[in-house]
């Protein structure tokens, strides 16, 4: 279930549920230097989230990670875990207890312990990409209203990376170039390329923290802007916040934390929303 919209199921809608759920499974696999099966139901692979999956998975070395799918559709984890038990298979279930959320609960094993020292990848595609010398990649779409910025923000920022010699290269369905915005590949190869990666909380967010050291990283965001254990835990491994944008203070940080990592504070607020009939569900986690 979504640790932040109570009574939604959580099924990896987002590019970025994908790319780091199979970033998580890499790094226990380098970590404990063993196998590791992600195992997906139904839940998690509708319209094309199996192909998804499948092309993420290319961006990682083989055999270290496998995905097993299973069709059968859970309305409950615990349905989900009886299940698996039921077919002989011992699997973990996970919370990040460094920025749980309000609705987190107790589960087998930690995995924000995995991700602050990262293996990184060295992608590379076969495709001949059109990539200038020096350059900085960014992605601004996010699916998310909330973490978007406002198109002359974006404007601003851009036109700084100008300024200092780099060119911007768009990626996503922003780019004007078909390989990096239909192939996943392609722009994992360009992000290794680049500069810097620069973008907002999205899926390209969590493929850049797979492949750059986190100071090549610069991450925009505010603190009335959508928040999540993924921002904190990216500010925390170094990323940049807004590089050519308002920096953030102490009390924006102090403020972000009360709003999102306080879990008791917070189902309070959520009791009171929910009493007062204002209550946002968001659509993913």
């Amino acid at each position: 279930m979504s640790t932040r919209s109570l009574g939604l199921k959580y099924t990896a809608q987002g590019l970025g549920d994908r790319i780091h759920l199979v970033s998580l499974c890499y790094e226990i696999s380098k970590t404990q230097s063993e196998i590791v099966t992600l195992h997906l139901a139904m839940n998690h692979l509708g319209g094309k989230k199996r192909d998804s999956f499948l092309e993420i998975l290319n961006l990682f070395p083989n055999s270290l990670v496998k995905l097993r799918f299973h069709e059968s559709e859970f309305q409950t984890t615990s349905e989900w875990k009886h299940y698996l038990t039921q077919e002989g298979i011992f699997a973990l279930s996970f919370e990040y207890r460094d920025h749980p959320g309000w609705l987190e609960k107790p589960s087998d094993i930690d995995a924000s312990s995995f991700l602050y020292a990262r293996h990184l990848l060295q992608p590379s595609c076969e495709h001949r990409l059109r990539l200038p010398t020096e350059f900085v990649t960014v992605q601004w779409d996010s699916t998310g209203k909330d973490r978007q910025l406002p198109d002359h923000e974006i404007s601003k920022i851009e036109k700084k990376y100008l300024a200092s010699g780099l060119e911007v290269i768009r990626l996503g369905g922003q780019s004007t170039d078909d390989l990096l915005r239909d192939c996943l590949t392609c722009s994992a190869s360009a992000i290794y390329k680049s500069r810097y990666f620069a973008g907002v909380d999205s899926g390209f967010l969590h493929l850049a923290l797979q492949i750059k050291n986190p100071s090549q990283i610069h991450f925009y965001t505010a603190r009335n802007r959508y928040w999540s254990h993924h921002t904190f835990r990216a500010i925390e491994m170094g990323s940049v916040v807004n590089y050519y944008s308002r920096k953030l203070n102490t009390i924006d940080f102090i403020y972000t934390k009360l709003r999102y990592d306080s879990p008791r504070l917070m189902r309070k607020v959520h009791k009171l929303r929910q009493l007062a009939g204002i209550e946002r569900h968001e659509t993913h986690d």
